[in-house]
């Protein structure tokens, strides 16, 4: 129990009174709310997460003013020095709010199992499969506990993965090693303060899987449809809070860039779900216009990673109209909302499955009677990704 010294107390006085003042539409229970996420974060800091994520939700339903609530709090949070509350959360954050995670160990057997019988079903068929580890925001373990004092096995997680699908000879592309190769800096690749990474390292990605193809499969993609001098891009500046951010509030984050990225090249796709069916230019089926123009709360609003991915999460069939060649199975999490799209440019078609929207059925009944359709089927995730229940190969636990 931490005792309240003089400061704390003028802090907490303080904030009382601002609520008073601006909390017009039910001052009473702002105060009752903020003022228990505050005493929380001075007294109890490991306890607070919870006392924090309960105001942010009672905020969010019950008064207009959240916002600046959410964002008040954020700053008794730096006041406090108080950064138990972003660990209740499994958010660490360094003093240039660059936000992480961290994994627990996994033995990784289920994914080995079920890709290693998924091999076997798609050798039967003439089908190759490659698996793709992209990098999250820290590429050696030790950089949390260098600078948080914690343990984290997400690259170990993968590594381990990764070893094993090489003994047993299945293809798999290591996006760490292709980033360390180029001197890429991991930071730079992804967002402060959201967990995902940029629009500009979708499209790096995808020319990385696109050689993988040519070199190790025998595809032939034009590599001009990867080239990023053959798109234009919109670089925005400080333009929206990530998805860390929004639990961070304002006050403990930044706010990120966002850079809008098309094709300068015609195309032309029909984009096919259970649900609808569109056809237009790049722009048209992958860019979410409407989300991107309007103009939500902060703390509200959707990630913009996701302003590439317009349409639903479920199975989604891309037809490219200008290319024949190359059909291909994706298997992802959301890392692959800006890697999707510039795939769709350079082969005829992609499938997408994301298994967290599948209802647990198995993989095997989802590729029934379909095998003649692709050509390569690719799995990309993220390492922490691993050994989650919900993008398991088959999440119901039946064999392939």
């Amino acid at each position: 129990m931490k005792q309240l010294r003089t400061k704390d107390i003028i802090t907490i006085l303080f904030i009382f009174i601002t609520l008073f003042l601006f909390a017009s539409a039910n001052p009473i229970y702002t105060a009752i709310n903020f003022g228990n996420s505050i005493i929380y974060q001075i007294i109890d800091p490991a306890g607070s997460g919870s006392a924090f994520s309960d105001m942010k939700q009672s905020y969010n339903e019950n008064n207009f003013i959240s916002g600046t609530m959410i964002t008040l709090s954020g700053h008794m949070q730096r006041i406090t020095g108080n950064k138990a509350l972003f660990n209740a959360e499994n958010i660490y954050i360094n003093n240039d709010c660059y936000s992480v995670s961290k994994s627990d160990k996994t033995a990784t057997d289920y994914e080995f199992e079920q890709l290693c019988m998924l091999k076997e079903a798609l050798a039967d068929n003439n089908i190759p499969l490659l698996y793709v580890s992209t990098p999250t925001k820290y590429t050696d373990d030790k950089y949390m506990a260098d600078n948080y004092g914690v343990d984290s096995y997400t690259n170990r997680n993968a590594d381990k993965l990764l070893g094993r699908l090489n003994d047993a000879d299945i293809n798999f592309l290591d996006l760490r090693k292709s980033a360390k190769e180029e001197n890429k800096n991991i930071s730079d690749m992804f967002y402060y303060c959201d967990h995902h990474w940029t629009v500009d390292s979708g499209l790096w990605a995808t020319g990385k899987i696109a050689e993988t193809l040519n070199s190790d499969f025998g595809f032939n993609i034009d590599m001009s449809k990867l080239n990023p001098d053959n798109y234009t891009r919109n670089d925005l500046q400080s333009c929206w809070l990530g998805e860390q951010g929004q639990m961070l509030s304002a006050a403990n984050s930044r706010y990120d860039d966002f850079s809008k990225i098309s094709p300068d090249f015609d195309t032309s796709f029909t984009v096919k779900s259970p649900e609808s069916q569109m056809s237009g230019d790049f722009m048209d089926v992958f860019f979410n216009n409407k989300l991107f123009q309007e103009s939500m709360f902060f703390y509200d609003n959707a990630s913009f990673h996701y302003l590439y991915q317009n349409y639903s999460n479920k199975d989604i069939s891309i037809t490219n109209e200008n290319i024949k060649d190359t059909k291909v199975l994706l298997i992802s999490d959301s890392f692959s909302h800006v890697l999707t799209p510039f795939l769709a440019t350079a082969v005829n078609n992609i499938t997408t499955i994301d298994l967290r929207y599948t209802n647990d059925i198995p993989l095997s009944e989802l590729l029934d009677n379909t095998y003649d359709k692709f050509d390569v089927v690719i799995i990309c995730y993220a390492p922490y990704m691993i050994d989650r229940k919900s993008t398991r190969l088959n999440s119901s636990h039946d064999q392939i």
